[in-house]
């Protein structure tokens, strides 16, 4: 695995296997991907809002309550974003094709 982090208007911490991204973001962000690549979403935020554009299951303001309730999900397209209310920190997983 490999770790790396870099500062844009907040820390982004991320990790790399060898089947995929893992990275820790802040809301809101918008990703480049492609279309049908698996996208999984986990928030320990349990109160925070969460939208997303371009996914296969669509949030709209809609509470992951679980930590599973934002995986196993697919991009449609070759970005997508992610946005929440209040604004929330996200483990966001692509897997390589």
């Amino acid at each position: 695995m490999y770790f790396d982090s870099k500062k844009a208007n907040f820390y982004t911490y991320q990790a790399i296997s060898d089947y995929g991204l893992f990275r820790v973001l802040e809301t809101p962000f918008t990703l480049p991907s492609f279309k049908g690549e698996q996208i999984s979403l986990f928030s320990l935020d349990f109160k925070a809002q969460f939208t997303s554009k371009n996914l296969k299951y669509p949030l709209k303001n809609l509470r992951l309550k679980t930590l599973f309730s934002g995986s196993l999900n697919e991009a449609t397209d070759h970005f997508f974003s992610l946005s929440s209310t209040p604004k929330s920190v996200v483990l966001v997983y692509q897997k390589f094709l």
